[in-house]
């Protein structure tokens, strides 16, 4: 799925997030997706793939709270 992604549908990257997110049984490919999103956020940048980049990859928690309110708008 990932060249899919990369090559058609950043806009899905948003949905894959969250659903690794809010799937429990998904949350075993957190790693994977912080690739994914580390690798596109030169191309596709939204709120939800914000948050989880501040979060897992800055390591930036004021930063990632300041995303998440943004998703919740």
């Amino acid at each position: 799925y990932l060249n899919a992604l990369q090559t058609n549908a950043h806009h899905l990257l948003r949905y894959v997030a969250t659903a690794v997110i809010v799937n429990k049984r998904r949350r075993n490919m957190l790693k994977e997706l912080i690739k994914v999103i580390q690798q596109e956020q030169y191309t596709y940048k939204d709120p939800v793939t914000e948050f989880l980049e501040c979060l897992y990859i800055n390591y930036d928690f004021e930063g990632a709270q300041q995303k998440l309110r943004e998703c919740e708008d």
